[in-house]
């Protein structure tokens, strides 16, 4: 069942199937289900491999791991402008180098940006 109920629905229920439906989703929280957000000690620890990319992650916009959100976007502002795409124009390889790397610092930022909004 829903969290909500449509309005139209709600309607059209008789008395007793409002109440049913009350006492169904009273007897639901009591037992402890239902949406929640999990508690401190039900949080999952990454494992090794998910902590190997995050350190890469910090390692690609040159941070030290534990940066907050604003030293994200300022170091992938300032490594982005450095190794743009198109201060490479006249040489076609190092252009394919830094399209790369520009999207490499591309997934890192977005990457740390979800874990650490995540973390706190």
């Amino acid at each position: 069942m829903p969290h909500r109920i449509d309005p139209e629905v709600l309607r059209k229920m008789s008395d007793a199937e409002l109440e049913a439906e009350a006492r169904r989703r009273r007897r639901e929280r009591a037992q402890g289900g239902g949406r929640r957000s999990p508690a401190a000690s039900e949080r999952r620890w990454l494992d090794e491999a998910e902590a190997a990319q995050v350190l890469q992650w910090y390692a690609n916009l040159e941070l030290a791991p534990g940066a907050r959100l604003a030293e994200i976007e300022e170091a992938y502002a300032r490594l982005s402008r450095s190794y743009h795409p198109d201060r490479h124009r006249d040489d076609p390889e190092r252009r394919k180098a830094a399209e790369t790397l520009l999207a490499r610092l591309t997934t890192a930022r977005e990457g740390l940006v979800a874990y650490v909004k995540r973390r706190s």
